[in-house]
């Protein structure tokens, strides 16, 4: 059939010779040769069967009045001619297919056409099915394929969704990659002659040695002041007496509280960047990045045109996921505790509500396996010995 929505040059009619093959539920022929003869693109046997959906129950065709629907009513679906259907089904079916004379069923319900507004709540739950991130879109049940797309197979679903992240972490010069700094080598120790270490030692001592009278005054008028402060004033009185009780911080002290607060300022500055956007990196890679990534993850889902991410088709098929929950987290999605740990955690599951209460699981689990790892080795270790045991009492049985 001819698109209306194609121009004058887009018009492609292809013709097909579809045999409509209609008869009862009982049927007395017993051969039916006559009726598949070669000179058909398609045969199209109707199924004979009366009921409003594909899930109630059958009522068998018989030739009485209804038969006249049910035939024109195939005949329809067949050519495509029902109003507000565009094309016929037998139409997308490729040429390869529909050679030979190829044998199709064709199942359309008798009660479904003809009650008021099933068919839109069919259509409405095919949908929803098809949105239900825990279903599958290719689901044989519901019939939807994307023409030139395969589904992934189940045991290859992990290694395309590791390419993904890969392809995800490379895009704009490997703009969400971790760039770790560069190591800086450790600097070198100086080189002393042997009459510069003796200056040096010398220095040192010196600085030591000229400050112990000062540090014998500081003593002495510390311990006046503390017996004259604790006669007079006591601890709770309103003054001091003499000079201050606590030492003041010393050249070298002083420069590692300098440090210190240089390293907290330093980190401060990192949290308020990763809490914040750096607008200038921003508007140089993130619109284009996430439009990539945006279609990298929907093209998976819908096999649209990947070739920028050196996605080829294989037999003119391209790979896709069958299911959205295989990369995209389903937010009603919930973990369900095993029975042996919900009383000690007293929790059944864990959703997105609770997803903090997972580290206790995992402590609990992650004890547990190293309890079985050693109680492997000590098994494996007994193992080994009984082994040697054996050995041992064969070698004395044959003598040796």
């Amino acid at each position: 059939m001819a698109n209306a929505r194609l121009n004058e040059m887009q018009q492609v009619t292809r013709f097909l010779k579809i045999n409509l093959l209609v008869s009862p539920s009982k049927v007395v022929e017993q051969d039916y040769s006559m009726a598949f003869v070669k000179n058909w693109d398609m045969h199209v046997v109707a199924s004979p069967e009366d009921r409003s959906t594909p899930w109630t129950a059958d009522a068998l065709v018989r030739t009485d009045e209804r038969y006249s629907r049910f035939a024109l009513m195939h005949l329809a679906s067949t050519a495509g001619i029902w109003n507000g259907l565009g094309t016929s089904p037998f139409e997308l079916i490729d040429r390869e297919s529909a050679r030979d004379g190829g044998i199709w069923l064709s199942r359309v319900f008798v009660n479904a056409i003809l009650t008021d507004g099933l068919s839109r709540r069919v259509a409405a739950k095919v949908l929803d099915e098809i949105a239900t991130a825990t279903k599958d879109i290719y689901d044989s049940k519901i019939a939807v394929q994307v023409r030139g797309t395969r589904p992934i197979p189940p045991d290859e679903v992990d290694k395309w969704i590791d390419w993904m992240v890969g392809q995800t972490f490379s895009l704009e010069d490997a703009f969400l990659s971790f760039n770790p700094p560069q190591s800086q080598p450790a600097p070198g120790k100086l080189t002393w002659l042997e009459w510069e270490q003796i200056k040096n030692f010398l220095l040192f001592s010196w600085d030591k040695l000229k400050v112990i009278p000062w540090w014998m005054y500081v003593w002495a008028r510390r311990l006046v002041g503390r017996k004259l402060t604790q006669t007079f004033q006591t601890d709770e009185g309103l003054a001091q007496v003499g000079i201050s009780q606590n030492d003041p911080m010393d050249l070298r002290d002083q420069r590692l509280a300098y440090k210190l607060a240089s390293i907290k300022e330093y980190a401060e500055t990192a949290k308020s960047a990763m809490s914040t956007t750096d607008a200038q990196r921003s508007a140089k890679g993130t619109p284009r990045l996430w439009s990539n990534i945006r279609k990298l993850l929907f093209g998976m889902l819908d096999g649209s045109d990947l070739s920028e991410f050196r996605i080829s088709e294989s037999e003119g098929l391209v790979p896709v996921f069958s299911n959205t929950s295989q990369v995209i987290t389903d937010p009603a999605d919930a973990f369900q505790i095993p029975a042996e740990y919900r009383q000690e955690l007293r929790i059944d599951q864990i959703t997105w509500a609770n997803i903090d209460q997972v580290d206790p699981l995992i402590n609990i689990t992650s004890e547990k396996l190293r309890a079985m790892k050693a109680r492997q080795l000590e098994i494996n270790s007994r193992l080994e010995q009984v082994n040697k045991d054996i050995d041992s009492s064969e070698a004395r049985a044959r003598g040796y």
